[in-house]
């Protein structure tokens, strides 16, 4: 079993983090874990956003290229 333990919450922050945790049928402990695992992952997806965003314009090009070819129709018959 986990080790369990207690926080100092706003009475507001507890009370909607207890309302959605019943809509959603899951434990306020749940609940807690699922928004920060969104959170987590909005913070990956950023992350690669950002680093395509700075992909140097070689990379950007080759990548155009390829696309392109996926569009020719020359694998369509396999």
């Amino acid at each position: 079993m986990a080790t369990m333990s207690s926080m100092k919450v706003e009475q507001s922050v507890r009370e909607r983090v207890s309302s959605l945790a019943q809509l959603e049928g899951l434990t306020v402990s749940q609940t807690i874990a699922r928004l920060l695992d969104e959170h987590d992952r909005k913070l990956r997806f950023a992350a690669v956003a950002a680093a395509y965003a700075e992909a140097d314009s070689d990379y950007v090009a080759e990548v155009r290229e390829w696309d392109e070819t996926l569009e020719d129709g020359l694998g369509d018959g396999l």
